[in-house]
């Protein structure tokens, strides 16, 4: 029997206009980023995304929905500190007996000191697990030595047994956002909805049917 997926990609992208050259491509990290004071479309943003990714995809064999997630941000104010912590919401039934997983935490900060880049790398003892409530708990880490100016990178893997629970994706937040992007790989015998809030049309958004 063949097996079908639905590829759905959205694409969020707010060009800079005269500050191009930002990497809002992948997590790399440049000089042009580090060197960033101010964002010229709102001078009172405390950070600004300049990068983040996420696809969604079902793992045939386990039944796992896998989600991978990539971000990258920059820090502008001490009020944007905040955004170096991080919190991902973890689902378990009632029983206990599935939940999901995280793993493959990467997080980076960047700092141009004395022209010289420096990078400080979250240390695995500094993540941690606390209950919410009695569905969920919480992963918990802050990136190491961010300061204004900061470039903060960080990525990870989320592996759910429950299909039916796609994760939500902002492609807009408090913060202004330059690019944002989700991919999703749906089962093509199965149905979902997708529900779309906010009136901002997306630069990409296009489905195809992949077989095998």
């Amino acid at each position: 029997m063949n097996t079908k997926f639905l590829l759905i990609a959205f694409l969020s992208y707010f060009a800079l206009h005269g500050q191009n050259s930002f990497n809002s491509t992948d997590l790399r990290v440049t000089k042009s980023d580090l060197t960033l004071n101010t964002y010229e479309k709102d001078s009172t943003a405390n950070a600004l995304v300049l990068y983040e990714q996420g696809n969604s995809y079902f793992h045939k064999h386990d039944h796992v929905l896998i989600t991978e997630e990539k971000h990258k941000v920059k820090i502008l104010k001490n009020e944007g500190f905040e955004k170096a912590i991080i919190e991902i919401y973890l689902y378990k039934n009632n029983s206990g007996t599935s939940k999901e997983e995280i793993k493959d935490i990467v997080a980076t900060t960047y700092n141009l000191e004395n022209n010289e880049l420096i990078t400080s790398k979250l240390n695995k003892d500094n993540i941690f697990t606390e209950k919410y409530n009695d569905n969920y708990s919480i992963i918990k880490f802050t990136l190491p030595n961010v300061k204004p100016g900061s470039v903060i990178t960080y990525s990870y893997t989320l592996m759910s047994p429950f299909m039916w629970n796609y994760k939500d994706w902002e492609f807009q937040s408090d913060i202004p956002k330059l690019y944002s992007e989700y991919r999703a790989s749906i089962p093509g015998n199965w149905l979902y909805h997708k529900k779309l809030i906010g009136t901002e049309k997306f630069i990409i958004n296009n489905s195809e049917i992949k077989k095998n």
